[in-house]
């Protein structure tokens, strides 16, 4: 039997030939797409006038966990600033450095890192808008979120000009007459 069936499952039964000291069986690992722990799980032999015999096995999950950003907002303009929440679906034992990009040409100003703390599901961090002096049609731009032994995430968003067009009025004459 299996201490965990639904991490590794056992037969229920094994026969022995007459005359053989061991038998072979399979172990069957369920893989769930669960990012979870690494499991020892137990197995136990039993039979009718002999000793119970165990073994431990670890189970070693290999199901990444996922990471997901969200931003406050899929649009902000020039000078403006949102909060985005990098958040994933696993179990962390230890804190997990997140390494954050963004494509363009420095259009978005981001930390470079934010830190998942052990147990922490999520964390946030500021997101900007670089500010210039040029008349800009609104562009989309992909921010990444990145960490060693995660899937990464990605998110769109769409950054809106600020500056006005100038007008200049000039008139031939400051007088006019009637």
């Amino acid at each position: 039997s299996s201490s965990h069936p639904s991490e590794l499952a056992a037969p229920t039964t094994v026969s022995f030939r007459a005359g053989d000291l061991t038998a072979p069986f399979v172990l069957t690992v369920q893989k769930d797409n669960v990012p979870d722990v690494n499991r020892e799980v137990t197995i136990t032999a039993s039979a009718a006038n002999y000793a119970n015999a165990s073994a431990k096995v670890t189970v070693q999950n290999s199901d990444l966990p996922t990471l997901a950003l969200q931003p406050s907002a899929n649009s902000l303009a020039e000078d403006e600033v949102i909060n985005v929440r990098v958040s994933h679906d696993g179990t962390l034992a230890t804190p997990v450095t997140l390494h954050l990009t963004a494509s363009g040409n420095g259009q978005l100003i981001l930390p470079a890192t934010v830190t998942l703390l052990a147990g922490q599901a999520f964390v946030d961090f500021e997101l900007a808008a670089a500010d210039d002096t040029r008349i800009d049609a609104t562009r989309s731009y992909v921010i990444e979120a990145k960490a060693s032994g995660f899937n990464p995430a990605s998110a769109s968003i769409l950054v809106r000009d600020n500056d006005l067009r100038v007008f200049t009025l000039t008139v031939s004459s400051t007088n006019i007459n009637e």
